[in-house]
């Protein structure tokens, strides 16, 4: 004797195939009704059909006292929201439930975090900063073309003033006329030097930029010191992103101008200020905590889900255990999120740390005791990856 099951899938059966076998009418005045008719017969089986196969999973489903038989079912072994419960249906499940929004989750964590007021200003005080390294970057480069232009004229200028008074004195002298020829060439191969190594031309080039870098340092000052009189939100992004903007067009002017590189010796006194791209840090930065915080919202709204949809006919332990995943996640991205908050201060102490050693400390002692020099204590796992290979190279 059959089943009701059984049954009802025969009558399922045979009444798609009589919709297949359906005769193919010529097209006249009443085909949009015959097809309607169909359509709807067809749609109203489908639903029979699925609304049976859905009873026959509830029926078969395995008592939770049974543990063993848990295995007779794939989706047992997944922790994923989509099934931890056999009935997913939303318009079910009585309790509301309402997602987080990214701008909500940005007002949470900068309460949370207590920066909102210092939001609008760390990319401007990162780029005094910046700013202050790029002149002290050119000061030194300063420093080190004008030394070596003293090194070369002021002997040529001394063997200059030496001719000219010791010449009539020593006109006597058999082997004056040898001597003072040989100073001369000598005077002359120090001017040629000088000539060839563009060392005055270099001097006042590195003099004039360091100059620019102090105008903008200063006009920076002024913005940072005109934004605490602003109280809304907007205009003082709106400042920001303008002054960002203009001082990016005016170091890309100052670059053009100054064809000039600077000093390998200098490179290795200001190793991140020379080789870092602040305004590629700022955005990749804000890329990144912007991503981070996307990642947060989605593991949020997923743990808000689960409690709000945890019922008893749903498996406890595997929500336990998908819960306990989602909140070490949520704990590592927090975490990950106060490194970034973080990154425009730890950025800003190494430019302090580097132009204060090379301020200290001359050129030669820069060089043979770099063992000595001042360190950050801090650390920055988001800035250490992305200065990576600055660090590794100076160290070596």
């Amino acid at each position: 004797m059959k089943s009701e099951s059984e049954t009802d899938s025969t009558c399922s059966r045979d009444s798609l195939h009589d919709l297949e076998s359906q005769p193919i009418v010529e097209m006249n005045g009443d085909k949009e009704k015959e097809g309607d008719a169909i359509d709807e017969k067809y749609h109203r089986v489908m639903n029979e059909q699925l609304e049976e196969i859905k009873r026959q999973f509830i029926v078969n489903i395995p008592s939770s006292d049974l543990p063993s038989s848990s295995s007779h079912y794939q989706y047992s072994d997944s922790n994923s929201p989509l099934t931890i419960s056999v009935d997913n249906s939303d318009s079910e499940d009585p309790i509301p439930y309402k997602e987080t929004t990214y701008e909500e989750l940005k007002d949470s964590l900068d309460k949370y975090f207590d920066d909102s007021e210092n939001a609008c200003s760390n990319e401007l005080d990162i780029l005094i900063t910046y700013m202050k390294g790029q002149k002290n970057l050119y000061i030194q480069s300063y420093l080190l073309s004008q030394r070596k232009l003293n090194m070369l004229m002021i002997p040529a200028i001394i063997i200059s003033a030496a001719v000219s008074v010791f010449a009539p004195i020593l006109q006597e002298e058999s082997w004056t006329i040898l001597f003072i020829c040989c100073l001369n060439a000598f005077n002359a191969m120090l001017i040629s030097m000088v000539n060839y190594l563009k060392l005055e031309t270099s001097t006042q080039t590195f003099f004039t930029t360091a100059t620019q870098f102090d105008k903008l340092e200063t006009l920076l000052e002024f913005v940072a010191s005109k934004i605490i009189f602003v109280d809304k939100e907007s205009e003082k992004s709106e400042i920001i992103y303008d002054k960002i903007q203009e001082v990016e067009r005016k170091i890309h002017e100052i670059k053009e101008w100054n064809t000039l590189f600077v000093p390998d010796e200098i490179r290795g006194i200001f190793p991140i200020i020379c080789h870092i791209n602040i305004f590629s840090f700022i955005k990749r930065m804000e890329a990144s905590k912007k991503s981070l915080i996307h990642r947060f919202k989605d593991v949020k709204n997923e743990i808000k889900y689960i409690v709000t949809r945890a019922q008893k006919k749903h498996d406890h332990a595997r929500i336990e255990k998908r819960l306990q995943v989602l909140n070490e996640t949520k704990e590592k991205i927090k975490e990950e999120l106060a490194h970034y908050r973080n990154a425009y201060s730890y950025i800003d102490e190494m430019f302090t740390i580097e132009i204060k050693n090379a301020r200290n400390t001359s050129l030669w002692a820069n060089f043979f005791l770099r063992g000595n020099q001042e360190t950050c204590n801090l650390s920055n796992p988001v800035v250490d990856r992305y200065i990576h290979c600055i660090t590794c190279s100076n160290s070596s």
